[in-house]
């Protein structure tokens, strides 16, 4: 149980609640549009061989993600980032439609990106054995699509971010935060010399005064806040910051600050594909959890239940199908095959890491005359 009203130390001193607030939370789905495999060959075969996520099977999970939310009646779905495969116009289109089908159904849908989904180089055809560009989105394009889903009031957007400011409960506001790099991204066919693409994760100055900025509003309406983002705001294990650092946001401590300061409790974030929660503090002792969303598309498919009741958050951990899907099997045989080459991949990384670091130990202990 997360206390969601900044300053509580037990239910009877928090804020009472006449109804309880329900979400879910999910991240990564990692949607591919059908229409992109051109033609089945090497390089859609290479999709289902060489990722632990199931982007051939993600308009079928998509599928099955709208019957829950349909099922479970939550009043608002978040989606913290990465919502397409490889940022592909024709995927972004394909969830879109899929969350106007929520919203006609009445349920709310609140987005941030990922660091797939802008300006993306990888957006691809599949061509049989070969591959070739498929139209990406900018992020004017991305706000334009996602209007009904965060983008719609300018007055409620970072001008210098894609974070804005939602009010999805009474009481509660919702900062949904952009730490990605895609500005940075060049394109070959956009007419760039070469290609380049960063996961890593970081947030503006600019975009930490206006977040102090509608915190100070949010408060003196008697708001609570929750914040949404695609990276790590903290460490999940020790030592991510180091072994994986385009997994959490840069200068995560300062944002952590930040944030708690603004009276922010909770973060819900994705990217490193792993459920999982935890929770730090600042020099005062006051703390703000990370709540990590694993990918949709990724076995065992996970989801989070949000209930806000009486000042307290609980978080409870579902998964998105039983036994019976193929996918699910799929899903299951593409992780126990996958996790082996992923952990060989980190030790490398880390490895070779450490080389470096002795590599410059030693040239610096070469320039010291004993």
């Amino acid at each position: 149980m997360i206390a969601f009203v900044a300053g509580a130390t037990n239910p009877g001193e928090m804020e009472q609640s006449d109804n309880e607030i329900r979400w879910m939370v999910v991240s990564d789905p990692h949607v591919l549009a059908p229409s992109l495999i051109r033609s089945e060959g090497e390089a859609s075969v290479a999709l289902a061989r060489d990722e632990m996520k199931l982007p051939l099977e993600s308009e079928a999970i998509l599928n099955a993600l709208v019957d829950t939310v349909l099922r479970e009646r939550p009043t608002t779905l978040l989606i913290a980032g990465d919502l397409t495969f490889n940022g592909e116009l024709a995927s972004h289109q394909m969830l879109v439609s899929t969350l106007d089908r929520l919203r006609a159904a009445g349920v709310n849908t609140l987005v941030i990106p990922g660091n797939h989904d802008i300006s993306n180089p990888y957006a691809h055809y599949f061509d049989g054995d070969s591959t070739s560009s498929a139209p990406t989105v900018n992020r004017t394009e991305f706000a334009a699509l996602y209007r009904d889903y965060g983008y719609a009031d300018p007055a409620r957007r970072d001008p210098n971010s894609l974070s804005y400011i939602a009010y999805p409960a009474p009481g509660i506001a919702l900062l949904a935060i952009d730490s990605n790099r895609d500005e940075e991204n060049t394109l070959v066919a956009r007419g760039d010399k070469s290609n380049s693409y960063h996961s890593a994760g970081r947030v503006k100055e600019e975009t930490l005064d206006w977040i102090r900025e509608q915190a100070v509003l949010a408060k003196s309406e008697g708001r609570s806040i929750v914040a949404m983002m695609h990276h790590h705001l903290l460490e999940h294990f020790d030592g991510e910051a180091r072994v994986l650092r385009n997994y959490i946001v840069d200068d995560y401590r300062t944002l952590m600050t930040v944030l708690i300061d603004c009276d922010v409790r909770a973060v819900f974030t994705g990217h490193l594909h792993i459920t999982d929660a935890v929770r730090d503090f600042n020099a005062d002792g006051d703390s703000i959890f990370d709540v990590a969303t694993g990918s949709l598309t990724t076995y065992p498919f996970p989801l989070r239940i949000i209930t806000i009741n009486n000042g307290l958050m609980h978080v409870d951990t579902r998964f998105l199908a039983s036994s019976g899907e193929p996918w699910v099997e799929r899903g299951r045989a593409q992780v126990e095959n996958g996790v082996p080459i992923l952990a060989g991949t980190i030790a490398r990384k880390a490895w070779n890491r450490l080389d470096k670091l002795k590599a410059m130990a030693g040239s610096l202990l070469g320039d010291v005359s004993l």
